[in-house]
């Protein structure tokens, strides 16, 4: 069994340390980052699935708990695709998401060599995808389920 809340949680109650907070982005980037990497992609990748457990040191580790809808990833877009789920649950939760929150994500996803460019890139399509994506606001309360 896996203790801890979830990132929606995590991201709503703002009690993180900066170092963690800084630490736990950089982790979520890089999980999404080694899943694209591995050819795969999760369909259901958002706050709400991944558990902010502790490692040794009580530093946040996130840790997916639904893995049920990981597929074969479906070409270039699917690092965008999952970023951009992290974002909409969030936003459909009411909680902002710090642009450089945003980019140090992204940044992990990437590998930290990514140039500018390219971080501007994902960062514009996982926008777009946002945009297009319409109201993100979920049936049911994700924050209710997770206490």
């Amino acid at each position: 069994r896996i203790e801890g809340p979830t990132l929606l949680r995590v991201a709503s109650e703002r009690v993180l340390k900066p170092d963690d907070r800084r630490l736990l982005l950089d982790r979520v980037g890089e999980g999404v980052g080694k899943l694209v990497r591995a050819g795969r992609f999760n369909r259901d990748h958002k706050p709400s699935n991944i558990i902010v457990a502790t490692d040794e040191g009580g530093r946040p580790v996130p840790v997916l708990i639904d893995t049920s809808d990981i597929r074969r990833a479906r070409g270039s877009g699917s690092l965008d695709e999952m970023l951009a789920k992290l974002m909409i649950e969030a936003i459909g939760a009411s909680i902002t998401v710090a642009p450089r929150d945003q980019l140090r994500v992204a940044r992990g996803a990437l590998k930290s060599s990514a140039q500018r460019r390219e971080l501007r890139d994902v960062l514009a399509s996982v926008e777009g995808i946002i945009a297009a994506h319409g109201d993100p606001t979920p049936k049911d309360d994700p924050l209710a389920f997770d206490v």
